[in-house]
């Protein structure tokens, strides 16, 4: 495991904390419902504050070295790779009414890299899925502090939430765009 249970029990405290006053999911008809989807960016700072020292460290190693292969895989998005910012998010994601159906469909991200801790498993469904190279479909088995990390190129998708609050901690590396003021 990435992290230990405690600290994935903090991380789900301060999901909780921040619930109603974090960015919240917008439905299709544009109404928001912060009781669904929350997600919060985290600086590097208060994710230590929470975890400390070395879990963040190792965290952001796996997603550091996740963009180096990457870059060895496709050669194309070494440019992209060299302007790329590490964040941290925390996501919050309940079943609540009129959410039976939702899944997350098969997609590759925007993000260039993302490891995707897992900080609870008391939960039914919202598995994580990959498709892989050989037509195959992969859900792996993940307990609290276990990750998985992928890249852009990596088509995923997770099923549906039947019940239960599913966590997740996200260190994600996004490209950031030439000319913004980030990438000077």
């Amino acid at each position: 495991a990435l992290i230990s249970h405690l600290e994935a029990a903090l991380r789900v405290r301060a999901a909780d904390a921040q619930a109603s006053q974090g960015p919240s999911h917008q439905d299709a008809s544009g109404t928001v419902n912060p009781s669904r989807d929350m997600k919060l960016e985290l600086s590097r700072g208060a994710l230590e504050g929470l975890l400390g020292l070395e879990p963040v460290r190792c965290l952001a190693e796996a997603a550091s070295d996740t963009l180096e292969s990457l870059v060895r895989k496709a050669p194309s998005l070494t440019s992209a790779a060299s302007r790329a910012r590490l964040c941290f998010k925390l996501r919050r994601r309940a079943a609540v009414a009129g959410s039976e159906t939702d899944v997350i469909p098969f997609h590759c991200d925007a993000s260039l890299v993302v490891v995707n801790v897992a900080l609870n498993d008391n939960f039914v469904g919202a598995k994580l899925l990959f498709a892989t190279e050989h037509g195959r479909m992969e859900a792996p088995s993940r307990s609290a502090g276990d990750a998985t990390a992928h890249d852009c190129t990596v088509v995923h998708g997770v099923t549906r939430l039947a019940s239960g609050v599913r966590y997740n901690l996200y260190a994600i590396y996004e490209e950031v765009p030439l000319g913004s003021a980030a990438a000077a």
